[in-house]
């Protein structure tokens, strides 16, 4: 017991007294929680620009012009004659795309005939995008039921039935678990918890590597282990509840869930992340190459942590891949914990991943470390 107090006593002394180390496990999270949410602290695109040619110019056309105006995802800043020149301010990002409305637009309108507008965006950005298709459909839709309800108040219907009878259906929207539906509130916490994993990895994987600045307490393999976890785990759980209560409360993200069902979270994730790092650590035995591998990793690990594209969606073999780290199960975890108010008792499955893996990279880390002392010895 006491050469295992000492090594959990020594692999923390080395964490502060190490510059390098402390700065990856304390600074750098301060740092990024500072950074990383400010470019979407807006939650959401509003007010996109774009172009309107009116080749109508009739009461209705530029009534659809005021409609996609007065909407929140689009601003028409420009009114242009042709569609060279809109296509010139696209291409010159004066604007994100532009509507063009033909000529006979209203005539075609009142005659009860199908009249047809074309609206071209940018869809290399796909929010950009979305944002000007979901305004000019809206607006569209919007001057479709206003001509409906005039012809059929023509007709002497009233305005509460012509309502009913152009738009049958009343649709009410209410987003769930994200309210404004930002994107701040969607991929912050999750890529927060990402970068907590790459800290432990990096941190972990460097305090094994470079030379101690402490003296190194001599343990057998299955105790240094055991102590090493043990101390990782005190700066890692530390680092989870910075990433899933302090920034979501610092930048105003709806969160819901109970303290102590994240913290129990903390625990398995930081300990798998952990073991994973000091396998890494044994495994490649050079602070610059596991510099270099946990660099490498930090971008695959993104898209494999069904942030940025559905894991559902993914290939068997790379959602088997995925299942082996620790960030898919510790994001999936915390998410539903914390955005979606679940109880510890509704995430079972991704707890005891999560000890799983902290069980099975704890073993290979003692084999590896256990395999690094036959060979010193052999050597000797």
């Amino acid at each position: 017991m006491t050469t295992f107090l000492s090594v959990v006593r020594g692999e923390l002394d080395n964490l502060v007294s190490n510059g390098r180390i402390f700065a990856i496990f304390f600074i750098a999270i301060a740092i990024l929680g500072l950074y990383y949410p400010q470019p979407y602290s807006s939650e959401v695109l509003r007010e996109v620009a774009v172009a309107v040619v009116d080749r109508d110019d009739t009461t209705s056309s530029r009534q659809l012009t005021r409609d996609v105006d007065v909407s929140q995802n689009a601003r028409v800043v420009m009114k242009l004659p042709d569609v060279a020149s809109a296509e010139r301010a696209v291409f010159e990002r004066r604007v994100s795309g532009y509507l063009f409305i033909p000529q006979h637009f209203e005539r075609e309108v009142l005659s009860g005939r199908q009249a047809a507008v074309a609206f071209y965006g940018d869809a290399s950005y796909f929010l950009i995008f979305s944002k000007l298709r979901s305004a000019i459909g809206t607006a569209i839709q919007r001057l479709g039921t206003n001509v409906v309800i005039g012809q059929l108040a023509v007709d002497g219907m009233n305005p509460e039935e012509a309502l009913a009878v152009a738009s049958p259906i009343r649709i009410n929207m209410i987003p769930l678990f994200n309210p404004e539906g930002g994107y701040a509130s969607y991929v912050v916490p999750a890529v927060f918890l990402l970068i907590v994993q790459q800290l432990l990895l990096m941190g972990v994987g460097l305090l094994n590597t470079l030379p101690s600045e402490a003296p190194r307490v001599s343990a057998p393999p299955v105790i240094a282990t055991a102590g090493k976890l043990l101390a990782y785990m005190i700066p890692g759980v530390f680092l989870y509840l910075v990433a899933t209560i302090i920034i979501p409360y610092v930048y105003n993200i709806p969160r819901i869930g109970d303290v102590w069902s994240s913290l129990a979270i903390a625990i398995p994730f930081s300990l798998a992340a952990s073991a994973l790092g000091l396998f890494l650590a044994a495994l490649l035995r050079d602070a610059l190459i596991v510099q270099l591998v946990c660099s490498l990793l930090g971008l695959p690990l993104f898209f494999m942590a069904g942030i940025a594209w559905p894991s559902e969606a993914m290939p068997e073999l790379l959602q088997w891949v995925a299942s082996l780290v620790p960030s898919t199960s510790g994001i999936d975890a915390a998410v539903r914990i914390n955005q979606m108010g679940a109880a510890l008792s509704d995430v079972t499955g991704q707890f005891r991943v999560l000890w799983v893996l902290a069980l099975i990279y704890a073993l290979l880390a003692y084999l590896a470390m256990r395999l690094t002392d036959a060979q010193a010895e052999f050597r000797s």
